[in-house]
């Protein structure tokens, strides 16, 4: 549904000439990755807004997002995968959060971000069958994955020392989840080099 929606939109770019035929395949994909990412932003502000999270929603969005770009990590075959797993795992952290920041103190919550933000510069990137790097992106992908994650850390810091401690829960465990995105990807990669 979204590829047929993401090719409409393609071939009426055509049609008005500001798009090439021949480039009609790239023009579908980015269509494709920016109605999957509307949705799934569309549905976790939905889900913010029903469990009174939405703060911690768009902290995790902002924090997950941007270096996910970078890092890379495992993906769904599908869409509507993706879209579930994504708004399930918000889901979580979000109502996680609430408990969690008061099990553990923001100590805990920063260390915990410190070793998620050194596996993800370690690891990154990682990619995927659907999305492959040639040797100069991984370089420049690395760079901008490296510098968000040391940016974000900044950024925990200062919640750390104003005692956020649920928004730096969110952060911590949105950083984490993606160490475990990367981990997926990684050891699918090594399975699929053994066979």
């Amino acid at each position: 549904m979204i590829a047929y929606l993401a090719g409409l939109i393609a071939d009426k770019q055509i049609g008005k000439g500001r798009i090439a035929g021949y480039d009609r395949a790239i023009y579908q994909y980015g269509y494709i990755l920016l109605i999957e990412t509307g949705i799934n932003i569309f549905i976790s502000v939905v889900l913010g807004v029903i469990c009174h999270t939405l703060p911690e929603v768009l902290i995790f969005l902002l924090f997950f997002v941007p270096v996910r770009s970078y890092a890379g990590g495992w993906h769904m075959a599908h869409a509507w995968q993706c879209i579930l797993v994504t708004n399930v795992t918000i889901w979580l952290v979000t109502l996680g959060a609430v408990f969690f920041s008061r099990c553990f103190t923001g100590g805990f919550w920063l260390a915990a971000d410190m070793l998620a933000c050194a596996v993800i510069c370690i690891l990154s990137p990682i990619d995927t069958e659907a999305k492959p790097l040639e040797e100069e992106e991984k370089i420049i992908f690395r760079k901008k994955a490296r510098m968000i994650c040391l940016c974000e850390l900044i950024v925990n810091f200062i919640l750390f020392f104003l005692s956020w401690n649920r928004l730096l829960c969110v952060t911590s465990l949105s950083h984490s989840i993606l160490v475990l995105s990367l981990l997926l990807e990684k050891n699918n990669k090594t399975k699929k080099a053994r066979q």
